[in-house]
C-alpha cells in the first residue's frame, strides 16, 4: 500500500509540473550552539566598523548573526526570516545612517532589514525564485542599487534599495555573483561571474552586458574583487573552481593566472584592502588550504591561516590600512578574527550570548 501510495504520489507530481519547492531551512533560536549554524558563509562590516564594531554573519542553518563588539559575542537576528541558510550579506553603504541591510537565503528569498538588522522583511519582488546566491550594492546618489543573479539565469538589478526587481540581462547564464565598480556613480561598472560562462561587463549599469573572458582558463567563477583604485588603476581579480585566482589590470578585457603560492586552486571569497592601490594586499578563502594573502598584487601568495577545510567568507574592515583587522568564516559556527593583518587569529563562535 506505502508503495502504491508513493507511485500515485510520483504521477501526480509529474503532471503538476515537477517535484515540490525546495523547503527552507527552520532556525533554531533557543540555546544555539556553534555547530548548530553549521557553515558560515557570510560576512559583512559596517562601513563605520571602527566605531560601531557591527559584523553580521550568515549561517548554513542558523539564519543571521550580529555582533557589535568586533565578533567577541554574537546574537540571532532572525525576527522575519523564514529561511535559515543565509548565503549572502551586504550592508548598505549609507549605514550609519540608513541602518539597512540585506540578506539573501537558500530558498527563502531576499529579506531586508531598516533597523540594523533586528527585524526583517521580503525584498525580493520580480526575483526568479528563492534561491539569491550573491549580493553587490552599489554606493550611488539616491536610493541603492543592488544586484545579484540567478542560478537558472540571468542577472537582476533594483534601482529601488530592493523594492522591486527586474531582469539585466545575461538570461543564458546562470549567474553566480555581481560585484559593483566603486565609482558606480560615475562609470556604472558591474561585473558578473557565471558558473559556466566566464565574466561579463556593463558600463551602462546592467543595460548591455560584454563577454570579458580572454585568458581565463576556467570560467567556473565563485569570486570577484575590485580594486577599490579601479577608476585608475583597472584592477580586478576572480577566484575559480578549477585553476585558482586570475588578475585583469585592464577591466576584464584579458587576465592572467595569479596563483604563485596558493596551495588550494577553488578559490570561495577574495576580499580586498580598502587601501590596495597602497598596500597590494588581498585574502582568499579555498576549499582545502585555509586562507592566503598576497602584498604584492597577486603576484606571490602565502598561507595566512591553515586548519580548516572550507573557508567560504573573508572580510576586511574598512580601516583595515589602521586597524589591521580580517574576519574570516569556516565550519561549525566559527569565525575566525586577527587584528595583525592575519598573523594571528581567534576563533569566535557562533551562539546566542
Amino acid at each position: 500500500m506505502r508503495a502504491l501510495i508513493l507511485s500515485l504520489l510520483t504521477i501526480a507530481l509529474a503532471a503538476c509540473g515537477g517535484s515540490p519547492e525546495p523547503t527552507p531551512t527552520p532556525i533554531p533560536s533557543v540555546d544555539v550552539r556553534p555547530e548548530d549554524a553549521g557553515r558560515v558563509l557570510a560576512l559583512a562590516m559596517s562601513p563605520g566598523f571602527h566605531a560601531d564594531q557591527t559584523v553580521f554573519a550568515g549561517s548554513e542553518r542558523a539564519g543571521i548573526f550580529k555582533s557589535t563588539n568586533g565578533g567577541e559575542s554574537w546574537r540571532q537576528v532572525n525576527t522575519g526570516v523564514t529561511d535559515g541558510n543565509v548565503q549572502a550579506i551586504v550592508v548598505s553603504p549609507s549605514f550609519e545612517d540608513d541602518r539597512t541591510v540585506y540578506a539573501g537565503t537558500r530558498t527563502g528569498g531576499l529579506f531586508r532589514s531598516v533597523d540594523g538588522g533586528e527585524s526583517w522583511s521580503p525584498a525580493g519582488q520580480g526575483l526568479p525564485d528563492g534561491n539569491v546566491p550573491h549580493l553587490a550594492a552599489a554606493a550611488s546618489s539616491g536610493r541603492h542599487w543592488l544586484f545579484t543573479g540567478s542560478n537558472i539565469g540571468g542577472a537582476y538589478v533594483s534601482r529601488d534599495g530592493g523594492d522591486t526587481w527586474s531582469l539585466s540581462g545575461l538570461a543564458e547564464s546562470n549567474v553566480l555573483l555581481t560585484a559593483t565598480s566603486p565609482t558606480f556613480d560615475s562609470d556604472r561598472a558591474i561585473f558578473a561571474g557565471s558558473g559556466r560562462d566566464g565574466m561579463f561587463r556593463s558600463t551602462d549599469g546592467g543595460g548591455s552586458w560584454t563577454a570579458v573572458s580572454q585568458g581565463l582558463g576556467d570560467t567556473f567563477i565563485l569570486s570577484i574583487a575590485m580594486s577599490p583604485g579601479f577608476a585608475d588603476d583597472r584592477t580586478l581579480f576572480v577566484g575559480t573552481k578549477w585553476e585558482g585566482i586570475y588578475r585583469s589590470t585592464d577591466g576584464g578585457d584579458s587576465w592572467d593566472r595569479a596563483n604563485s603560492g596558493v596551495l588550494s586552486k577553488r578559490t570561495l571569497d577574495l576580499a580586498i584592502s580598502p587601501a590596495f592601490p597602497e598596500d597590494q594586499t588581498l585574502y582568499a578563502g579555498t576549499v582545502s588550504g585555509g586562507i592566503f594573502v598576497t602584498n604584492d598584487g597577486g603576484k606571490s601568495w602565502r598561507t595566512a591561516h591553515q586548519g580548516f577545510n572550507a573557508v567560504d567568507a573573508v572580510a576586511l574592515s574598512p580601516g583595515f590600512a589602521d586597524d589591521r583587522t580580517v574576519m574570516a568564516g569556516s565550519a561549525d559556527g566559527l569565525a575566525l578574527r586577527s587584528t595583525d593583518a592575519g598573523q594571528s587569529w581567534q576563533e569566535l563562535s557562533l551562539s546566542n550570548q
